[in-house]
């Protein structure tokens, strides 16, 4: 994975150079963009934010394949609802400001996060770090690191400004969704005359040795194409049971409040038997009664009998 290969070339005092950083993240915008741009059966937008790039998320083959990975958090905006409060998914290091925030999101709080790995992966270190997690946060909220450009110099300054674009603290004041950032890359290397792609990129990987350190196999993570025959499953169940378009939100709901039904009524049974239990020695006890009493014949053997 890419967290592999930064760690490698760190190691070795080098770094990808930056036509071929603008080639791995031209990749993972693509696969951005036909995630956030999947639609339903019947024709609408799942407005789907994947909500956790971050370089172990990114995948890469030794013929250069590049994949976006671990959908494992991902959600349909649609089906979003604020989280329990003090709760947040994601790797803090590359979180969006609003996700910091716990605030609700869209496909701009991806576009931040892949602006977090490309100035890693062109700089080497992190645009936002700290000494634990509620400083690295509180950074993600309100700090502004220098331009990349300053501390890569050989970088096109067109590069750096789209970097810094897609790191704006105002969702509005970043581009619009990754088929911008795409579009923005496709024209830098157009001026700069580079002529570059996914050969290039699998002859450096070959050319470093990367793969001969035999790094070992990433854990199993959730496809996009898993992730999304999930929610169009979740999407139909909830349909089916009379409810208006919740996805998988709404499935676990119902799950939540069946189980709580549940929970209630073996809680009531289990009292129902110690008030058994408690009260069965007190009936024991009731005085034995002759025939002649005010029961009408009813002998003392019954009262005890009824009240057991």
């Amino acid at each position: 994975d890419l967290r592999g290969l930064i760690q490698f070339l760190s190691a070795r005092g080098e770094a990808l150079p930056w036509h071929l950083a603008v080639v791995l993240v031209s990749s993972i915008a693509q696969a951005l963009t036909f995630a956030h741009n999947r639609r339903d059966e019947e024709g609408r937008s799942l407005e789907i934010v994947h909500r956790d790039i971050s370089p172990s998320n990114i995948l890469f083959s030794r013929e250069g394949d590049v994949k976006l990975a671990d959908f494992g958090i991902a959600r349909s905006t649609r089906s979003l609802e604020q989280t329990i409060s003090g709760f947040i998914e994601g790797k803090v290091y590359y979180m969006s400001p609003e996700q910091a925030r716990g605030e609700s999101l869209d496909r701009r709080t991806d576009v931040f996060s892949l602006g977090v790995v490309f100035y890693e992966l062109l700089t080497g270190v992190r645009p936002f770090d700290g000494d634990n997690e509620l400083q690295i946060l509180e950074r993600i909220k309100s700090a502004s690191p220098g331009a990349p450009r300053e501390l890569l110099a050989d970088m096109p300054e067109a590069l750096s400004a789209l970097v810094m674009a897609c790191l704006e603290k105002d969702v509005d004041a970043r581009f619009r969704d990754a088929a911008e950032v795409v579009e923005g890359l496709q024209k830098i290397l157009i001026v700069e005359a580079r002529v570059t792609g996914q050969t290039a990129f699998a002859d450096f990987l070959r050319a470093s040795g990367f793969f001969e350190e035999a790094p070992q196999a990433p854990e199993k993570k959730l496809s996009f194409d898993d992730f999304l025959a999930l929610e169009l499953a979740d999407e139909k169940r909830s349909r089916s049971v009379g409810g208006s378009f919740g996805g998988k939100h709404q499935t676990r709901t119902l799950a939540r409040r069946d189980l709580g039904k549940r929970y209630l009524f073996f809680v009531l049974l289990f009292a129902a038997v110690v008030v058994a239990v408690a009260v069965s020695p007190l009936v024991s006890v009731v005085p034995r009664v002759s025939p002649s009493s005010d029961l009408g014949g009813v002998s003392s053997d019954a009262v005890v009998a009824s009240g057991g």
